[in-house]
């Protein structure tokens, strides 16, 4: 092999064992839920929604939640920052990213809250509310410390689409 050829191969090598080192973080991180769906919201209007959360090898977690209503074009970006189970039902929290015709109450930097049960066998449920600028950014497990848990006709039955909980 001449010395071009060699150094070529060096460095794709080089290359490849960077990508290699790097890709154990990204590979390791935990999905711990996802979903999307449809629901009839309290207003009777038909809301869209999709979620993903996962753990990284650290700790931290990352996840988002949009909701859309599409009668409206309301739309609402979450940045999940705190999780917690309480049994099955997978409960998160984080503030509101953007909020476009949206209600008041779900202004850029609200903590909204979200809870979702996975049901086999049944429409899987979610429930979801938010709390006011004024609170400041509180984490899911200071909201349930305050409220407790959602009572089972909080909860809003999915109409179609799928909740995952690992």
């Amino acid at each position: 092999m001449n010395s071009l050829g060699k150094s070529v191969l060096c460095v794709g090598l080089a290359a490849a064992s960077l990508f290699a080192v790097a890709l154990p973080a990204f590979a390791q991180a935990t999905h711990v839920a996802r979903g999307s769906g449809a629901v009839v919201a309290n207003n009777g209007a038909l809301q869209q929604l999709a979620f993903n959360l996962i753990v990284l090898p650290d700790g931290r977690i990352r996840g988002h939640v949009n909701v859309i209503e599409p009668a409206s074009g309301g739309i609402v970006k979450v940045e999940i920052t705190s999780m917690m189970f309480i049994g099955d039902d997978l409960f998160v929290a984080g503030p509101v990213t953007a909020a476009i015709h949206a209600p008041p109450a779900f202004s850029v930097g609200a903590t909204a809250f979200f809870g979702f049960q996975d049901n086999l066998g049944a429409p899987d449920a979610l429930v979801r509310g938010v709390v006011p600028v004024a609170f400041g950014n509180l984490s899911i497990q200071e909201i349930i410390a305050f409220i407790g848990p959602p009572p089972p006709q909080a909860w809003l039955p999915l109409v179609s689409g799928d909740i995952k909980i690992n």
